[in-house]
């Protein structure tokens, strides 16, 4: 049973969900386009910001990046280990690009006021 109480919070949960994901996406092409990158490493370097993500969420969004031809992949055998390296595309470059410029945008709108202020502490 949903109260009219519990809405706010899953809104707010699943926002926040949203934008994590999404800003998660975008630091995975930022890193990609440094070099070739696998699971375990992107796993590793989010882990060194706080974030902790499974196996099962971080392969299905590289997958669904490659379908969306913002990565490419090979595979390569490493200490007798086959592992995916993700690169990538020309697409790829265009899109994080456009999308990096449109939070630099969203992210000085929200957090500082027109006349370049620190942010405001988080009210209620």
């Amino acid at each position: 049973m949903t109260t009219r109480n519990s809405a706010p919070r899953d809104y707010t949960t699943a926002l926040r969900r949203s934008i994590v994901n999404g800003t998660i996406s975008l630091f995975v092409l930022q890193r990609a386009k440094r070099e070739p990158v696998y699971g375990g490493a992107l796993a590793k370097a989010l882990r060194e910001f706080g974030y902790t993500m499974s196996p099962g969420t971080l392969y299905p969004l590289l997958h669904s990046l490659e379908r969306a031809k913002l990565l490419r992949s090979h595979t390569t055998t490493v200490r007798g280990r086959v592992r995916r390296y993700y690169e990538i595309t020309p697409f790829g470059r265009k899109s994080y690009a456009e999308a990096r410029h449109t939070l630099a945008g969203l992210v000085r709108e929200m957090l500082f006021d027109n006349d370049g202020q620190s942010p405001h502490e988080p009210s209620g």
